[in-house]
């Protein structure tokens, strides 16, 4: 491969954000990260939360405003941004997050003769929409990441579900996979629960205004989409027989259909028992987790799951399907409940368990705050992150 000489005194590097809001948190910490060894960043962003995270850092970026452009104007547009910005700035090495720009970031970074080009797996399959089409729609989806794996010199994956998908489905090669487990975890100063766990509680409470009237919450942080909304619905049908006392704060994070929303808060019959919060609230994140009691995850997404992290870092056990991609992130019955995959009867037994066991569910949060040290720690995984770069780099360009 041919290389252009880079005489800056660090690499630089670019990356591409991923096409939601769900990653733009993970993406500031790199960032933050990587400036504070003093590496120089161009950052291409598909949607303005992401552009407006990375105004507020000072970082410099393109931005590529896909949410008003057909799906071939946005490859062929953030191919050609791409492209002038990496030829002008001559980056060591380019990481996209989205699997919708896998592709002209790795055709970008060959006609930019950038030597190291990195992709990360999330959840790039489709929802649920069409029996007939989503066949025609994944089979297209996967061809255009098998030629973007065909131009990337590592292709990292967060978990054994992601990189079974990346392998078999389509078709990364064994010696590209690189694996980086629970992604960047949870930073574990900012979640970090108080001594009086108890008063904490009260206080996030009142200053989100849930009702008085309950006295055990229920979290939920992530999609909001099809396929997750008719597990979380019937988690909360199934609370309103079993916990009538409990509540759920549901906390819109990465894939949200306002569909699926506009439909959870128009049930009358949830009526004060049921709050839903956007993505605004990513910030208050810690307070969200000091004001519930236990986190549910009815995973069924091969995605990067950070709230479990962040529970665990918090003190709260998590209830959740055992699905390969958090698989040995819950000990069962250590740090919450594992269920078979897709058993709802299953997860609302575990539940309203946990739910119903206060001296338990404090040992398992203790539990979990330990493997969050030992397996989540942002810093750490971050220092992984580096030295993932570093190997890719001396892999290219040798040692210098």
């Amino acid at each position: 491969m041919t290389t252009t000489p880079n005489t800056t005194p660090q690499p630089t590097v670019a990356f591409a954000a991923r096409s939601g809001v769900v990653f733009v948190d993970e993406l500031a910490d790199i960032i933050r990260a990587v400036r504070a060894q003093d590496f120089e960043l161009i950052c291409f962003c598909p949607f303005d939360e992401a552009t407006r995270e990375l105004e507020s850092l000072g970082v410099t970026h393109v931005g590529v405003p896909v949410a008003e452009r057909p799906e071939v104007a946005r490859d062929a547009a953030a191919w050609l941004l791409m492209t002038s910005a990496c030829i002008e700035r001559r980056p060591l090495l380019i990481h996209s997050f989205d699997a919708a720009l896998h592709l002209p970031v790795a055709l970008a970074a060959r006609a930019a003769h950038v030597p190291i080009a990195v992709a990360t797996t999330l959840d790039h399959r489709p929802g649920r929409r069409s029996p007939l089409i989503d066949p025609l729609r994944t089979s297209v989806c996967h061809g255009v990441l098998a030629r973007a794996a065909a131009q990337m010199d590592a292709w990292i994956v967060h978990n054994v579900s992601q990189a079974t998908i990346a392998r078999d489905e389509v078709g990364v090669a064994q010696d590209k996979l690189l694996t980086l487990e629970g992604g960047l975890g949870a930073d574990l100063r900012d979640f970090s629960p108080g001594v009086d766990r108890a008063a904490e509680r009260t206080q996030a409470r009142a200053r989100l205004r849930l009702g008085s009237t309950r006295s055990r919450w229920v979290g939920y942080v992530g999609p909001l989409d099809e396929r997750h909304g008719d597990h979380l619905n019937a988690v909360l049908d199934g609370m309103a027989r079993r916990a009538p006392d409990a509540g759920a704060l549901i906390v819109a994070r990465g894939g949200c259909d306002r569909g699926v929303v506009s439909r959870l808060r128009a049930r009358r019959d949830y009526g004060d028992r049921v709050v839903v919060l956007t993505t605004r609230a990513m910030g208050e994140l810690p307070l969200l987790y000091s004001a519930v009691d236990v986190l549910v995850a009815p995973i069924v997404s091969p995605g990067l799951h950070r709230s479990i992290a962040e529970a665990a870092a918090m003190r709260l056990p998590v209830v959740a399907y055992e699905h390969p991609s958090v698989r040995g992130w819950i000990e069962d019955q250590r740090t919450g409940r594992a269920v078979r995959e897709g058993d709802r009867a299953g997860l609302l037994d575990a539940l309203c368990a946990v739910l119903g066991e206060g001296r338990s569910r404090r040992d398992m949060g203790a539990v979990a705050r330990k493997v969050a040290e030992r397996r989540f720690d942002g810093e750490a995984n971050r220092l992984r992150m580096f030295a993932l770069y570093d190997e890719l780099i001396r892999r290219n360009l040798g040692d210098p």
